[in-house]
């Protein structure tokens, strides 16, 4: 089972059979998912800080925003991790006009 994070997030709509739109209706949760992914991206160019570190940005992020954060666990901040390490590489490698499959 997906947890909150991963079900809410832009994969998660897209594996429940959701058009691959890049935009959402902006409810509370999905901002709270929106504010996640920021924190990745930050880590990505900035380098990897430890997971409770992560998770205190996200859901300071999230109270400066005026939304509560969707529960995020330091397991799933790692399996979300993991999930970048394996999908970073595979992204780079699609040459331009190509494509990536993904198993959801």
């Amino acid at each position: 089972m997906r947890s909150k994070a991963w079900s809410d997030g832009f994969l998660g709509m897209v594996a429940d059979g959701a058009p691959a739109a890049f935009t959402t209706s902006g409810g509370a949760e999905e901002e709270a998912v929106e504010r996640l992914v920021e924190c990745f991206q930050a880590e990505m160019w900035g380098g990897r800080v430890p997971a409770g570190e992560l998770i205190a940005a996200y859901e300071h992020a999230c109270a400066a925003r005026g939304h509560a954060a969707v529960p995020v666990s330091e397991a799933e901040v790692d399996a979300i991790r993991a999930r970048l390490d394996e999908l970073g590489p595979r992204w780079a490698a699609v040459p331009v006009h190509g494509s990536l499959t993904l198993e959801l």
